[in-house]
Parts: structure tokens; sequence; C-alpha cells
């Protein structure tokens, strides 16, 4: 088959040459680019680039010196150019830059000034044997980077390739069932009988393709389909077809692939991969008679390989001729249709122009202004499906939306390739309305659409009709011919990068841990309750599949009354002796049935597993991995995941460490949790009357027993909560009894504790604990340094005197030589005897600390510290404003806590986002503030945003503290860390002392970030900020590599909890 390429239909302008030396000059480009000039490389009419992009050489004084690519999916194009780069990297031209103009992509290369191979040959300028000799270069540096891998892997790519074949639009219904039938079985059968390995290839090895310069050397062009691949023989292929040299040299060196040994499926392969990329190429301009002799091809492949294919191949032909008439009546009637379109047109401009449609346009404004807003989806969440694939027929898409506005959603849709699928909404959605219960709609806000995908599909936009009848698009989904793990950024992407579970893995891990000393057996608790089969089987096998063989199963089925549950239970029994059942005479529900579980259970350790969720194959690996390392372990936790009926994972919880109060907010340990069974029959195992948090009961009443150091957090998934339709993982429950049940758990654990507070449900079945204030209330010293910065100064002073609930407080402004005669004049007034009062009537003593000289934030702090009278000190920065009145109670609740150190709040920007939820370390290589950017009101991840948490650090612009604790560590590192991060210092001292410090959302103030002491912005303060920067990291370096109270799998690189590329893999087991 020809490759064939559609011409350019756009032309783009060139980047101007000032933007391409400020570009080369980010680039790291040392040379004068003074006089440089663009000399635009013809286009290829056989290469991509010519349809899609466009070439320049870049020369500097009249030399190329560089390569610069501008047009369409650039960043594609880099991200092959870079990997395939690294990995052979003496035959490619290295990327060196990206960009943006006028909506293009732009990439600049290397430059290799050479000619390909065929243009060397057709002009008699290189023998066939030094064609051979550079070929071979490129075949061994490919072959350099072989490595083993598994069928699992071939298969997963061999899938991909299945599903853009059949996403192709070129075939009829016959096509497909040919291809699925004959074709794609006979190419999975040869390309998984093995051995499986991968190397790099450019995807598209031809001899147009190679560059030799007059030095001998040569390089590859074309990196758009650069990837690392097992099915590498596609090289040989291309290499015969797409050549025009001479027969000598059509095989290509080093591949044991000439055409008579060239294997059937490996030809099939090849085909289907070049119509693939032929239809990704030229999109709509590759008709069904382009796609004729491919097909033809692999009909005469399948008669070879199945003499039946022959009556397949006759019955095709008679249908393609069947279909020829019928497209010839189709065309006729398109074009008709055309015609009539065109009169319509023309039509409606005329009716346009009169005045009475101008009349009505001015109705149509009127009737927009009286009758409201056009209906907005404010807020709405896709559960399912949560892949989006065209290789499926049916896709059932489940959710529920919100609208900004009062109107009233009344129906639902979907529409795809103009085919319209209406849905049902307004399905009572119990879990959303605890979260937005001042919406009218929030209690029946979900829906559920049935969609029928048709080949061709490729874009899904869901709909909402207002009450008005006007249809309103929310929300656009691209359905993926491959998978989202391809799309980086995705869950399923990160999955395939980081966590595949190879057989060289496995089998590395389970030697290492079998030759560990200790070799403990584990008692897996499951109760059953009717478990559908499916999913009862998915459970227990992915017990029988773990590669520690030391454990025993131990069901309790709770009566169930589905008749496939007992001899389905009773069949793993006989064909397991580990597996061990037992079965309940009456329902007493999942505690009573966890406790008949455990009664059969003889291992040192119980996990945990519910009837339909599965474990990782390496999952009691790691926990003995741990046990290991630390044999006094009373209790493990590990990272979770979803996983659907299809076997998609999604919604990972990659967890912090061990955060006691994160867990009275929110039972985060869950899933996948092992624990000491002789601890566990200590406080009686679980208890009645906490169906629904039952674990959460019995988790806290195991920490009550158990140091912090006994806890242990293994950031891997281990384990898969299985979300399916009504299931709790999807919908977490808000029924009363779960409620209650939560509500007690942790009210008794506050009583066996002897602390005293008050419960406030949360959303999503979250709490508030809010802990009793000491009597009588202790003084607070507020220390607010300044220099000048009146409105700042002054809006901070008011707001606290105006809106501070709290009784007992002073204020000490630390004045760091002020000389605007406004700021002077008010800080003398506010000190005078009683004229600063509450709106109450109550006097606050306000004190002026003189602090001349160069500013030191941390000296400012020391000394106003020293001078302060209050049991507890707490930092304000200047430029902060009080929202909630309560905001010093909750400060002063947590820090009064024995066990607590630093506290800090929740502070927003004036724009309502967040600026400070809690310190992440490593952010930017020191550290960042959770969330920051977030929208006020928003839950942030695994609604984080907005629970208690022990975060490593919080921010000094508003952080309290005990007087004694501050004086116990040393107070701020003034000579070392006179600026900046000298908060995260501190912190990290208070916290190596012993204490916990705690970030809380419930106290809020607004706060202008850096009017205290301005911003980083010129090369003094940089310098500065890098030597302290510098300070930080050699005091805090593990700490700030590992944030014990941040997941490794959550990137460093921004603050919004998204996934880390690559994991940080130090902490991992």
């Amino acid at each position: 088959m020809n490759r064939k390429y559609a011409p350019a239909s756009t032309t783009s302008t060139p980047p101007p040459s000032e933007l391409i030396r400020q570009e080369l000059n980010k680039a790291g480009v040392q040379e004068s680019l003074v006089n440089l000039k663009l000399e635009q490389i013809a286009g290829n009419p056989l290469r991509l680039d010519f349809k899609k992009r466009q070439s320049f050489r870049v020369l500097l004084d009249e030399k190329p010196r560089f390569v610069l690519t501008l047009g369409q999916e650039i960043k594609q194009l880099e991200e092959r150019a870079k990997a395939l780069s690294a990995a052979c990297p003496n035959i490619t031209c290295k990327p060196l830059h990206t960009f943006e103009y006028e909506g293009n992509g732009c990439i600049v290369f290397e430059y290799f000034d050479g000619r390909d191979l065929e243009r060397l040959w057709r002009e008699r300028r290189m023998e066939t044997g030094l064609i051979r000799q550079h070929a071979q270069s490129i075949v061994s540096a490919f072959e350099a980077t072989l490595t083993p891998s598994t069928s699992q892997a071939a298969e997963q790519e061999l899938e991909d390739l299945f599903s853009r074949v059949c996403a192709l639009p070129l075939f009829n219904g016959f096509d497909r069932s040919f291809l699925l039938d004959s074709i794609f079985p006979m190419v999975r059968s040869g390309a998984l009988a093995g051995p499986h390995r991968t190397r790099w290839t450019n995807g598209d090895l031809i001899p147009r393709n190679i560059l030799v310069n007059t030095a001998g050397e040569a390089r590859l062009l074309d990196y758009e389909f650069a990837a690392r691949t097992h099915f590498f023989f596609d090289d040989a292929w291309r290499w015969r077809v797409f050549s025009t040299l001479p027969a000598c040299v059509s095989d290509l060196p080093a591949q044991n692939s000439p055409a008579d040994n060239e294997q059937a499926w490996q030809k099939a392969y090849s085909l289907l991969r070049q119509l693939v990329l032929a239809y990704e190429i030229n999109g709509a301009e590759l008709a069904r008679p382009d796609a004729q002799p491919a097909l033809d091809e692999l009909l005469e492949i399948a008669t070879k390989a199945q003499p039946g294919a022959l009556r397949t191949s006759v019955f095709l032909e008679r249908e393609f001729a069947a279909n020829s008439a019928s497209v010839e009546k189709l065309a006729q009637r398109i074009t008709r249709l055309e015609n009539l379109l065109g009169h319509r047109e023309t039509e409606l401009a005329t009716v346009r122009k009169d005045a009475g449609w101008r009349v009505a346009q001015e109705l149509r404004a009127l009737r927009q202004r009286v009758f409201g807003k056009r209906l907005q989806v404010e807020h709405y969440f896709i559960d399912a499906p949560t892949v989006w694939r065209c290789s499926t027929s049916q896709l059932t898409i489940r959710g529920w939306c919100l609208p900004q506005t009062a109107q009233q959603i009344t129906a639902i849709r979907a529409l795809v390739n103009g085919q319209t699928y209406p849905g049902v909404c307004c399905i009572e959605r119990p879990d959303v309305s605890p979260v937005y219960p001042n919406h009218p709609q929030s209690a029946r806000c979900g829906f559920n659409i049935e969609v029928e995908l048709r080949p061709g599909a490729k874009k899904i936009v869901l709909e909402a009709c207002d009450s008005s009848g006007v249809w309103h698009a929310f929300c656009r989904r691209n359905l993926h011919d491959g998978a989202a793990e391809n799309q980086r950024g995705t869950y399923a992407h990160w999955i395939k990068e980081f966590d595949i579970l190879t057989p060289e893995k496995l089998e590395n891990l389970t030697r290492h841990t079998l030759a560990l000393a200790l070799q403990p057996r584990f008692s897996i608790i499951l109760p059953a309750h009717n478990t559908p089969e499916k999913f009862l089987r998915k459970a227990i096998d992915s017990v029988r599949t773990q590669i520690y063989p030391h454990w025993e199963l131990c069901i309790a089925d709770d009566a169930s009354s589905a008749p496939h549950v007992r001899p389905l239970l009773e069949h793993y029994q006989r064909i397991d002796n580990r597996i061990r059942v037992t079965f309940r005479t009456e329902n007493g529900h999942i505690a009573a049935a966890s406790n008949s579980a455990l009664a059969l259970a003889t291992g040192e350790y119980i996990a945990l597993l519910d009837h339909d969720d599965e474990l990782r194959p390496h999952a009691l690996a790691e926990a003995v991995n741990a046990i290991n390392r630390q044999p006094d372990l009373q209790l493990i936790y590990t990272d979770e995941d979803k996983i659907d009926e299809d076997g998609n994972r999604f919604d990972p919880f990659f967890k912090p460490d061990w955060m006691p109060d994160l867990l009275i907010g929110h039972n985060y340990l869950c899933h996948f949790s092992v624990c000491c069974a002789e601890t566990l029959r200590s406080i009686g195992g679980w208890r009645a009357g906490f169906d629904g948090a039952q674990d959460w009961d019995l988790q806290l009443r195991i920490v009550e027993q158990t140091s912090p150091a006994q806890i242990v957090h293994i950031p891997k998934i281990l384990y898969h909560w299985r979300a399916v339709a009504g299931s709790t993982a999807l919908a977490t429950s808000e029924k009363e009894y779960v409620v209650e049940a939560a509500r007690k758990a942790i009210a008794e654990h506050f009583l066996r504790t002897n602390q005293k507070v008050e419960l406030i449900h949360q959303p999503g079945n979250h709490w508030r604990a809010r802990h009793a204030l000491p009597s009588p209330a202790p003084l607070v010293s507020l220390i607010i340094p300044t220099r000048n910065g009146l409105t700042f100064l002054r809006r901070c002073v008011e707001s606290i005197l105006e809106k501070t609930s709290y009784s007992n407080f002073e204020i000490t402004i630390a004045d760091n030589g002020s000389d605007d005669a406004a700021t002077c004049a008010y800080l003398q007034a506010i000190a005078k005897p009683d004229a600063s009062r509450t709106p109450d009537g109550r006097a606050i003593a306000v004190q002026i600390l003189s602090h001349p000289g160069p500013f030191n934030y941390s000296a400012i702090n020391n000394t106003a510290v020293r001078e302060a009278r209050g049991e507890f000190v707490a930092l304000l920065n200047n430029d902060l404003e009080v929202i909630t009145p309560d905001w010093l109670e909750e400060l002063v609740s947590h820090a009064a806590r024995p066990e607590i150190g630093c506290v800090g709040p929740m502070l927003y920007f004036p724009n309502n986002t967040l600026q400070h939820a809690g310190v992440v370390l490593g952010i930017a290589g020191h550290a960042g503030h959770a969330f920051k950017g977030l929208k006020r009101g928003t839950p942030g991840y695994m609604n984080h945003a907005r629970l208690v948490k022990n975060y490593s650090a919080v921010t000094g612009a508003c952080l309290i503290v005990r007087k004694s604790t501050y004086e116990q560590v040393g107070g701020l590192d003034e000579a070392n860390l006179a600026i900046s991060l000298n908060d995260v210092d501190f912190c990290l001292k208070v916290h190596a002392a012993g204490y916990r410090n705690l970030w809380t959302p419930f106290a809020e103030l607004y706060h202008h970030e850096s009017a205290t002491r301005g911003y980083e912005d010129t090369p003094e303060k940089m310098a500065r900020f890098a030597r302290e920067r510098e300070v930080l990291r050699q005091r805090w370096l593990p700490l700030l590599e590992n944030d014990p109270a941040y997941n490794p799998n959550l990137t460093t690189e921004t603050e919004d909890f998204a996934l880390a590329y690559p994991p940080r893999h130090d902490r991992q087991t």
C-alpha cells in the first residue's frame, strides 16, 4: 500500500527573528545571535510535516545552526523526540527548546548538515555497501535499547492498535467482522507467543529518513511516531515497502526479516499499523478506496493461513459490489440536499435583512433580560465512565450536575456525532445534598444516559435543558481510540508509566520477601453477604494470587439468601485449604460477621478485605517487608484506588503518613489495613451498634493502645475498592444510622481519652472536633511586625478589634523604623491607654515595640516574643484581615492541647482563592502552600481543604504557639534565615521537639501576600532567598525530600496534589 499524504492546507508565518533570539537565549545558546536569518526548508509531500508543519533553517552568520519547525501537535513531537534522543543520542538530532507563536507550537532542533540515503543513491554519491553500513549503525543503536518485557505488556500494546484500527471510519461492518474474526486472532496468536522484548524505534525507519554528512556520520529524521515497541520487526517491513533502493539493500541489516522469512502475522500487523498511520496523517483525505489495497493483502494473508477465508473473500466482493450501487444513490441524494441547503441559506439571509427580524431580535433580547440569565451548570461530576473509549459499543454515563442559577434542569442528553441520546435526570443523590445544602436541586441532581457508540465517534457533549426548553452544553469529553493511558497526567497514564506489575518485578519481590527473617501468617477477614458472584470470585482470587504464601482467608457468610454464595464458598474451601469459611444462621450485620471471621483466625496479623474488593498481588509482601523493618508494628495502612465493573482503575487515594487529627475528621486509614491480632483481640474486636462506621471505631480504639512510631503507612496502591452503581465507593453514605455510628465512635474516643469536644458533622460524612478552650481563657499576644504600610496595618488591627470574639488578647506592633508621618501618628494614637476597644467595649492593650535597623523578620519576632506577656504568642503579618470572628478561639483551642505545637489557619487571597491551607515540604525544592489558588469552598484533594490536618509546617503569616515552646526551640533563626523560610524551619524544630503541628480550615482570614516585606523581585533579594533556601535544604533535606504529611506519589512541582512524574521512590518499600 502506498503512503498517501495530502498537501498542506494552510501556511503559517514564521516567528520574527527577535522572538527566535529570545527563545534561543532561553534554550541556553551561547553564540552570537545578531546575524540571524531563516531559510525555509522545502516541504516533502512524503512526510507528515508537509501537511501539518513547516520547517526553517536558522542561520547564524550565514551558516545553518538549527532547525525550527512550527505547526500542530508540537508538544507530542517534543515528548517523543526527547525520549528517543535520550535513548539513542548518537543517531538523533537533539530537540533544544519549544515555544508558542500565534497559536502554533514551535520546536528547535540541532541542525545536521546531511543528505538522505535515497538521494545519495539516486545521485550516485554512495555505494550500496556504504548504505548498508549506515543503516546498520541506526539499527544497532536501536538494538542497544532492547530490554525484556512481558506478555501482558505486549498484549496491551497490541490491543491498543486493534482499538485504533476498529475506530477507523474506512471500513464497513463486514470489514470489521473480517478483521475481528480472522486477522486479529492470527496476529494475536503470533505476537503473544514470545519471547517478549521491547526496543526503541523512530516508527518510520525508511532510507529517506536517514541523513549522512560528509564526515560519514548518520542521523535519523522524523520522530513523529517514535516509541518503545514490542513489534520492531515493523522497521524491516517499512524499509522494504517504502524504499526505492535496489534489491541488494532492500532487506534491513541486522534484522532477520527478509521478505521470504517474514511471518504472515507480522505482515498483517504492519499493514494494520500503516492503515492507522495513514489515517492519522491524512484524516478525512483518506477514503475507503485507499484502504482497499491493504484489505486485499490482508485477505490474501488470511486465505493462505486459513483456506476458509476464500469464502469470506468472495462474500466481501459481492458485498462491495452491492454497496457501490448504494453509495452512488447516496451521493446523488447528498447533492440534492446540498442544493436545497444552499437555497434555504439564501432565503434565511433575506429574512434576516427584514425589519420584522430586527424587531424580533430586540424582543428576544428583552425576553433574556426579563426572564433571566442563560442557564449555566456550575458544578458537575461524572461518576462513570472512568475511561472515555470509543472502542466499546455501549457507554453508560452517570453523574450529577447543578445549575448556577435558580432555573430548573428539566432534561438531560448526550450528543455524539450529531446523534442525540436522551437520558434520565433529577435522580436522587443523597451524597451531593450535604455538600451543597443551600442549593434547591442538590438532593435530586443525578443523571443517567445510555449511549450507543458508532464507528468514528470522537467526542461526547452533555447538555442540560432549562425550564424554558433551551439546551446548554456543560461537559465535553473526547473519545480516545486508544486509551487514557496515552494521556500524560491521567491516572491511567500514571499507572502505565509507574505501576505496572511485571513478572520480573513480582519475581524479584517474591524472592526478596521469602528470604526475610520474619515470615508471619496473615489472617484476612472477609465478611460476606449476598455478594454478586463475579465480584466475590474476584475478591477471593485476589487473595489466592498473593505472591506471599503464608496467609489464611477467613470468610464469614452473614446468612446470605443469594443461592450462589454458599456453593461458591464451599468450592473455594475445597480447592484451597488456606480458605476457612463459617456460615452464620442469622444476619448480624458487618460487625458481627467480622467477629465470626475473626474467630477462625490463627495468624499473627489481621488484614481487612471487603467482600467485593480486590488486593494487589503484592499487598501482603509489602506488609511483610514493613514488619521486618520494624517488628513491633501494631498498625499498617496503604494507599488505595477504585475499580469499576470492567477492571478500570480510577480515583487513587494517596494518603499522608500518620495524622491523628485527620483520622478524627475522616477515616482515611480504611483500605488496606493490617493490625496486630493480639491488639485487635485485646480491644474486643468489632463492636455492635457501629455498623457503617465499624472499622473507624475499631481503628480509633487500636491507635489508643499504640504509639505513633508503631503505625506505618506504605505509600503504594495495594487495594482496589469496588465502585459500581449503588456502592459506597461511588457515593459516600449520609444515611442517618451511618452518621450516628460515626458520631458515636468519635465521641467515645474522646471520652476514653478524657478530652472535651463538640462534634460538628461536615459534608461527606466528615467531622469537625471543636476542642474546649482552657478556663480561664489564656492571654494571647498578637505580634505584628510592620514598617509604614498604614493601609494594610490599619485594616489588620481594626479587623482584629472589630471581629475577634476571643476575650483575652493583647497586640504588640513591632515597628521596624516607620518614617511615614501618617503611620507614626496612627501608632501613637492606638498605643494610648483605652484607645483600642472592641465593639462590646473591651479595652485591648496595644504596645508599640521599636525595632530599628535592617529588616530581619526573625529578629523582630524574637524580640517581640521576649516582651510578650501572653501564655501563647501569635505571629501575624500586617496584611491580614479577619474573616471569621472565632478565628482566635479555634487556633487557641488546638494550641492549648499538650501534644500540639504550631497551629495555622485558612488564609485567602482577596479574590477568595486559597493562599494557605498548610505547608507542603519539597515544593519547588523547599516548600509551598497546599491547594494554593483553589476557589474558596472547594473541598480539595479528598476533601482535605475542609479538614483539620497535621502538616509538617504552617505559614508564619499567621501562626500561634505556646511561648514556652517558642523559647524551647530557640525561636526563629535570625542569623541564617532573616527573611524567608524561617517559619518552615521553626515548625520543623517544633516537630523535632516532639510536637504535632496543625492546620485548621475553621479559622479564616484574608492575606494580602507579601505586603509586609514585598516580593522577591530584585537580584539582591533573589540571591538572599537562594542562600536561605540552601540553609533550609542543608538542615532539613530528608524531610524536604520526603514530607511525612504528603504522599510521594503526588507532585512537588505544583501545589494542587497532582500525580508525581515520577513518584519519589525513597519512601516506597
